[in-house]
């Protein structure tokens, strides 16, 4: 399947943060786009909604309470059906080493570094 090969309204993301207000910022342009959107607090959401609904994307946070995103990335890879979703990264994380890995499937690598507060 090719990345928003479909139109956007037959599109899903799954945006997973554990911080509300990330979650509205970054589900807001593809809203806007009319892409239909899930949303996950903690990496256990992500795994049984990506099951769930198959989106076509996942942006994802790293840090999150409960399952964090690592473990939940982790889990996605293992599913060969799953491990075909692009996932975008997005983090506050600084030390990428920490999502660094031998990357086998076919999946979308993208890192976003967040900012958690002013410099």
């Amino acid at each position: 399947m090719e990345l928003f090969s479909k139109k956007a309204k037959d599109q899903c993301v799954l945006i997973a943060d554990d911080v509300a207000t990330i979650r509205t910022i970054v589900s807001g342009p593809f809203k806007k786009a009319k892409y239909r959107i899930i949303e996950a607090r903690n990496g256990s959401k992500v795994v049984s909604f990506a099951r769930e609904h198959h989106p076509d994307l996942i942006v994802l946070d790293l840090q999150m309470g409960g399952q964090d995103g690592v473990s939940a990335l982790d889990e996605l890879l293992l599913d060969r059906h799953l491990a075909r979703i692009p996932v975008v990264v997005l983090s506050g994380e600084t030390d990428t080493t920490i999502i660094k890995r031998e990357k086998t499937e076919p999946t979308l690598w993208i890192t976003l570094a967040k900012r958690t507060s002013p410099k």
